[in-house]
């Protein structure tokens, strides 16, 4: 088990429990967890808020999880994941959610101005009057703009839905080939000593021998190199140092840094 973790934000008797195979939660008022590891698509967090989007489509939204953080390093390190094969296609996906994204924005958009248009409308045509003021023509107004108002609020919070739904989509995706490109990129130095990852696959902490021997205790025989993946999903050198590493070595929070050796020794 990693953890129970209560929160009382919302609800006295909310907890998030994390086995090794199973989840089980109870959040909010009437959110309720229960899958296995394997039911999951993909695990986000973000400001204590944790995010599990199941493979039949389902989305839990998780607030006030002060262990956010440490429940998706959790859930993830148990997760099973499949290189892509074709990042490229991946990139058209995103690119394709985001074109569709930025139509639903200008059609929620739309419907705010008209929000917005019909309040106007009815209040010049009622002649500025107060409700209590208002005549038979004058509630025949108010109730056609009323329907035109309720309806323009419905698509508008509908296209908002499916955008948000889109949101952990991407999110996926880019993942996906951040953490490809980290796992099977090259390594600036053969047979490394040790390779780590943080949590989100931006970064790629490599520690190799020089030369490949078992001195461990040698600190000037090591080098401790720091790659970093820049928005366009190309993995740079920001660090290198070889000596006295382990002052950089040490500064690695392990509870959130992945051990990658295995995955990266199956692409060379």
């Amino acid at each position: 088990m990693d953890g129970i973790f209560n929160s009382h934000f919302l609800n006295k008797s909310a907890y998030f429990q994390v086995t090794d195979d199973y989840i089980k939660a109870k959040y909010s008022l009437f959110g309720k967890i229960d899958c296995r590891i394997s039911d999951i698509d993909f695990v986000t967090d973000k400001n204590n808020c944790l995010i599990i989007r199941l493979k039949n489509g389902k989305c839990h939204t998780v607030y006030g999880l002060t262990g956010a953080r440490k429940l998706c390093f959790a859930i993830r390190k148990k997760m099973s994941f499949e290189p892509a094969k074709n990042p490229e296609e991946i990139f058209k996906k995103i690119e394709k959610i985001k074109s569709e994204k930025r139509k639903n924005i200008i059609y929620i958009g739309c419907c705010f101005l008209l929000i917005l248009i019909s309040i106007f409308v009815t209040v010049f045509l009622t002649d500025f009057k107060e409700i209590h003021q208002f005549n038979k023509n004058d509630w025949t107004v108010f109730a056609a703009m009323s329907i035109i108002l309720l309806a323009a609020m419905a698509v508008a919070f509908y296209f908002a839905e499916i955008t948000g739904k889109k949101n952990i989509v991407t999110e996926k995706l880019q993942y996906t080939v951040r953490r490809t490109i980290i796992e099977t990129s090259p390594l600036l130095y053969d047979k490394p000593t040790a390779v780590f990852t943080n949590i989100d696959y931006t970064v790629r902490y490599t520690v190799s021998g020089f030369p490949v021997d078992n001195t461990d205790y040698y600190i000037s025989e090591y080098c401790f190199t720091e790659e970093e993946l820049d928005s366009d999903f190309t993995l740079t050198e920001t660090y290198e140092n070889r000596s006295d590493i382990f002052d950089k070595y040490d500064g690695i929070d392990f509870r959130y840094v992945i051990d990658i050796t295995s995955e990266t020794e199956k692409s060379t």
